[in-house]
């Protein structure tokens, strides 16, 4: 509704709603501006703003959420759209009749890994103390049970005793007194895999910031990062350039604080000024703002004896496409070495991964053997 309001100056906003057997479909046609049709594969993607009237402040997030709330439902979501002659908006959801009304519970970790032995996927520890690093593993590595090794000492235990077939390094600290060497761990022939990740941890750590969080967020993210604060927290300063973003952090922090004072900025200078006329115990700060930009405010904020010392939480806006999470290297090492074909495959992987090749129909067929 309001995307319709939005972008409809001439005619109108109409609501509709039918049932068949299985769904309840409503429906919301607007007489605006339209869409072009190169640009409704990626309109639920989030922070899409398309359009020709794009550059009206939104944050881009709204259909993406409508999106997952109608999923979470049990029900989809799609569009109709022309060019010049409007949009309507259609979303189901299942009746009740149609709806299993409980789930029972189960432990599908136990169902997962509880598999006979012959199917057992092959366990690779990750040693890392940061939990992001762990979640990053799990989600891509498909067949792969991924177990942590917060230190050295925890590793070789899990090498000796549960069948780990490789090992992945993303922080080379964390081994402390376990040298990166199999031999030593009691696996000659074990994978040993260095990938040197950057998390939120390291980014927070590298501007000196408390806390970095990807939007969206949540309000549980913003209690616990203020919470990890350790101090009472009775002044907050929100700085954002989209309004919407200001009024939701706003409502975010008061759920938890509800006695705290907030001030409300949306440029860097703005930010700037409230600052120095009354110094908050936290700062929610935004790093992509036209003129003075995130960035810019926490230069002017270290270099103010004042206000160096006072905690800001970064809430910063990046595509789907990037990641909280980023690769530095990616280092494969095995006692005895790589066989040629095997250094080969995984740098053609590589390759075919960093060049688009991979989903790639034009590309040429992998030969089945080694060219002579």
């Amino acid at each position: 509704l309001n995307n319709a309001a939005r972008f409809t100056n001439e005619g109108g906003v109409t609501i509709r709603a039918r049932w068949d057997e299985r769904d309840i479909v409503v429906s919301v046609a607007d007489t605006g501006v339209g869409l072009a049709p190169e640009d409704l594969p990626t309109l639920f993607d989030e922070f899409r703003q398309l359009g020709p009237q794009a550059s009206r402040h939104h944050s881009g997030l709204g259909l993406a959420i409508c999106k997952r709330f109608v999923e979470l439902h049990g029900g989809s979501i799609w569009v109709e759209s022309s060019l010049g002659e409007g949009t309507t908006f259609h979303f189901s959801l299942p009746r009740a009749e149609t709806v299993v009304s409980s789930v029972p519970e189960r432990d599908w970790d136990a169902a997962t890994w509880n598999l006979p032995q012959e199917i057992q996927p092959p366990k690779i520890a990750v040693l890392d103390d940061d939990p992001a690093v762990l979640r990053v593993f799990e989600r891509y590595l498909d067949g792969y049970q991924v177990v942590r090794a917060r230190e050295g000492k925890s590793l070789r235990e899990q090498i000796r005793g549960d069948g780990i077939s490789a090992v992945v390094v993303t922080n080379p600290k964390a081994a402390d007194d376990a040298p990166l060497v199999p031999e030593q761990w009691g696996a000659a022939s074990l994978p040993v895999i260095s990938c040197s990740l950057r998390t939120t941890r390291d980014a927070a750590r590298s501007l000196g910031v408390a806390q970095y969080l990807h939007k969206p967020i949540s309000q549980e993210q913003i209690r616990a990062s203020l919470g990890h604060l350790g101090r009472p927290i009775r002044d907050v300063l929100v700085v954002d350039d989209d309004p919407d973003m200001v009024r939701l952090l706003v409502r975010m922090v008061r759920s938890g604080f509800r006695r705290c004072r907030i001030a409300e900025a949306q440029t860097g200078l703005q930010a700037l000024e409230l600052l120095r006329q009354r110094r908050p115990d936290v700062v929610l700060l935004d790093l992509l703002m036209p003129g003075l930009d995130g960035y810019g405010v926490l230069e002017q904020m270290r270099s103010d004896e004042h206000l160096r010392d006072v905690p800001v939480v970064v809430i910063t806006a990046k595509g789907a496409e990037d990641e909280t999470v980023t690769a530095r290297s990616l280092e494969i090492t095995r006692p005895g070495g790589l066989s040629v074909g095997e250094a080969m495959g995984c740098l053609r992987d590589c390759l075919d991964l960093l060049l688009g090749r991979a989903q790639d129909s034009s590309a040429p067929a992998r030969s089945a053997a080694p060219r002579a």
